[in-house]
């Protein structure tokens, strides 16, 4: 499964707020959940936006395992800066 960096972008406000409102990113919405990394949740009755969606145990899998990689990135880039430096 290929996931492009507006996927990543909606997981981590997902993640982040626990839930989004069906209306955002609509497309893009239904492209994660079709691939079972969102699901529907009816809101409670206060939410101004009752259909709302949250990740499931495998879209945050994905996230936090994307997430990770971003970080052992970023060290990398930043040991190879200091032996270069040096």
């Amino acid at each position: 499964m290929k996931l492009a960096q507006k996927h990543y972008r909606l997981l981590s406000i997902i993640k982040e707020r626990g839930s989004v409102p069906s209306s955002v990113k609509p497309v893009v919405r239904k492209e994660l959940s079709e691939m079972g990394l969102v699901e529907f949740l009816l809101g409670d009755e206060c939410m101004r936006d009752k259909e709302r969606y949250k990740l499931t145990p495998r879209g945050r899998e994905i996230l936090d395992e994307y997430d990770f990689n971003l970080a052992a990135n970023a060290f990398k880039s930043t040991c190879q800066g200091k032996r270069n430096s040096s």
